[in-house]
């Protein structure tokens, strides 16, 4: 009986079987991964748990993208201003700057509790949403909502601000957010400087943003502001790259006249300032969220699992060598023993082997010359 021996590796052993339990433990952990990266109540204690909202569903319904198409046309049918007047100028009586007293002037101290930073109902009703440019019956608002975060520490404004609106949101429930404070974060694609009108709130100089973000794609938020931080570029094309985040009152869905003589609408947002966050190449996104996190929880466990197969691989092979090292290799003395075996010359082989067939040929000469004889 012959037994065919081969060097491939057994992997009925116990430590091959504990490398494979280990990889199917790490396939194991993957899937649960994923699993638990899906659900959004995983990740609050990264982004906080969404304002009164205190169950799952009513979490993973909050988070849930609109699928309602946004209207981005003006509202035509009410009275509004001629598509070319975006800014009015015009005087006010007695009795509306009163609505405004106490605390609208420049010169008063700034709010801190979260009741005189909300606007009264009264204040909100002037607003008309989906209207293009500012209204006659909007404008002491206007202006006394510039001066109002101008005078309000930027710090209190952030604090009572909502937690991170979406685009669709914003346009699609506008009646329901107006006058909320918002925070908003994008790159500004144009920073100009635009009229101011007569007012009675110490308004000097108003500065016209246009931003753009992850959220809205190719639509914009316009930004209207009173000061700019120090060294912020400015113009009519500021390209990519000028990252800002801004907090102010979310006036309304503001109508402008946009390219093709047509008519468009974007959220209006009245801030102090902008906080310029930093410039970078456009290629980057806007808001990478949770992404970098994900990417490097994914590359660690990519590089953990390269150097786990690796090392496997390489005891593989030295368990390889080892095994055939072992079949391969000669008994204790053997070659030793070599030495001792009897040597001989090639030539002299040749000769005896020569001598014998010699030999052996005589021997049948002899014994035909035999049989000859004998038959006769």
């Amino acid at each position: 009986m012959r037994f065919q021996q081969t060097n491939r590796t057994p992997y009925l052993n116990r430590g091959d079987q504990k490398r494979l339990l280990v990889l199917v433990g790490m396939i194991a952990m993957i899937v649960f991964s994923i699993e638990f990266a899906a659900r959004p109540s995983s990740w609050y204690w990264l982004t906080g748990r969404p304002a009164g909202k205190t169950s799952d569903a009513a979490t993973q319904e909050a988070q849930t993208p609109s699928t309602e198409k946004i209207d981005f046309r003006p509202d035509m049918k009410a009275s509004t201003l001629g598509p070319q007047v975006i800014r009015v100028v015009g005087g006010k009586t007695p009795a509306d700057a009163d609505r405004y007293k106490p605390d609208a002037a420049s010169n008063a101290p700034p709010d801190t509790a979260e009741h005189e930073l909300k606007l009264a109902p009264e204040l909100i009703e002037q607003i008309k949403d989906n209207a293009v440019g500012i209204r006659e019956s909007e404008r002491e608002l206007y202006y006394y909502l510039l001066a109002k975060t101008r005078d309000v520490p930027a710090s209190t404004l952030e604090n009572a601000a909502r937690p991170s609106i979406a685009f669709a949101v914003l346009m699609n429930e506008s009646k329901d957010l107006l006058g909320e404070i918002v925070t908003v974060k994008g790159e500004l694609r144009r920073l100009t400087p635009i009229p101011v009108g007569k007012n009675e709130f110490g308004i000097e100089s108003i500065w016209e943003g246009w931003l753009f973000n992850a959220d809205s794609g190719l639509n914009p938020y316009c930004i209207r502001m009173t000061s700019l931080p120090d060294g912020i570029p400015t113009g009519q094309d500021l390209g990519s790259g000028v990252v800002v985040n801004v907090t102010g009152y979310f006036l309304k869905r503001y109508g402008y006249p946009a390219q093709g003589e047509r008519l468009h609408v974007a959220p209006l947002v009245l801030a102090r300032s902008v906080r310029w966050l930093r410039k970078r190449p456009s290629s980057i996104p806007d808001d990478l969220g949770i992404v970098p996190y994900v990417l490097g929880f994914a590359g660690v466990l990519g590089v953990t699992i390269s150097i786990m197969l690796f090392r496997f691989r390489s005891s593989d092979r030295e368990f390889e060598k080892k095994h055939l090292r072992r079949l391969t290799t000669a008994p204790e003395g053997a070659i030793a023993a070599i030495s001792d075996l009897p040597t001989f010359e090639l030539e002299e082989s040749l000769r005896q082997l020569s001598a014998e067939h010699a030999s052996s040929v005589e021997i049948v000469e002899d014994e035909d010359q035999r049989s000859d004889t004998a038959c006769e």
